[in-house]
């Protein structure tokens, strides 16, 4: 994924899925964490991929975290990946709102 940093127009690469990952580790912590959640969340927003009406950002965090602790994400070497069993819609979807 990459992100434009609207206050000084700088555009980085950031592997949204292993950042994640980190956060529901305890890797990435604190205002870091939540910083870099709020990017991601905002990219996803801008896509047309999450309304900031359906969850805050702690719930956000949350979802992923729970996501990551269930297999359906995770990371290697490589950088982030989705597992096979994202395909699961319904699981999935059950995970998201919970």
């Amino acid at each position: 994924m990459r992100i434009l940093l609207e206050d000084s127009g700088e555009l980085v690469a950031l592997d949204a899925i292993a950042t994640m990952c980190a956060i529901a580790e305890g890797r990435i912590t604190g205002h870091d964490a939540r910083y870099r959640a709020a990017m991601i969340a905002t990219a996803e927003e801008k896509a047309g991929l999450l309304s900031r009406d359906d969850m805050d950002l702690d719930e956000y965090i949350a979802s992923h975290s729970r996501l990551f602790h269930a297999g359906y994400f995770g990371y290697d070497e490589h950088g982030g990946y989705l597992s096979e069993c994202a395909a699961d819609l319904i699981t999935l979807a059950s995970l998201v709102d919970s």
